[in-house]
């Protein structure tokens, strides 16, 4: 019974989609565009439909009133969908600290993902990467980072990948420069 059942939930997610070409469908009134995928398409289940940036930024807070030293925490979340929800995230967050103009340091923090129970997605953290960086220490007054992260998708012998990507930047303003996208 064990095998019957796995062989049709193995055939259930071996379905492939009916195109491999970006389709337009229509959710709550508000058109949608899948994203295609590489050149064989996703079983349906797992088809990318959108996806969602989410930008946080914490409050502007004087760390040090002495040296007029004041520090924010921003972050940076992608969000892969399908009809049914949320199927992976990859984000980071930072802290940037600023003095007399010039960043004075930023603390990095890991990029995370995240992959829902219910989905074939898995996270390839050791494949995640800094794709480019600009700006010093002390001497510049806007410091950035971007990710590169690797998703993937195995149904049987076909494992299609996604490489979101995310930005995050402190200036000088006390302000913070985000973006991010599906790769």
């Amino acid at each position: 019974m064990k095998r019957v059942m796995a062989l049709a939930l193995a055939l259930v997610f071996a379905l492939p989609a009916t195109s491999a070409f970006a389709d337009t469908v229509t959710v709550d009134n508000t058109a949608v565009t899948f994203i295609p995928e590489d050149e064989r398409t996703l079983p349906t289940s797992e088809k990318i439909i959108s996806f969602d940036v989410t930008y946080t930024t914490g409050p502007d807070e004087l760390v040090d009133a002495r040296t007029g030293r004041r520090c924010r925490t921003g972050g940076i979340e992608v969000a892969a969908r399908n009809s049914v929800g949320v199927m992976y995230k990859f984000g980071t967050d930072a802290r940037g600290c600023r003095r007399n103009g010039k960043i004075v340091s930023v603390d990095w923090r890991t990029p995370y993902g995240w992959t829902a129970w219910w989905t074939t997605w898995s996270y390839i953290q050791n494949d995640t990467h800094i794709e480019a960086k600009g700006g010093t220490i002390g001497e510049s007054s806007y410091v950035w980072r971007q990710w590169r992260g690797h998703m993937e998708n195995c149904v049987t012998w076909y494992c299609p990948d996604r490489y979101p990507w995310i930005y995050l930047g402190f200036r000088a303003d006390g302000t913070v420069g985000r973006n991010g996208d599906a790769g």
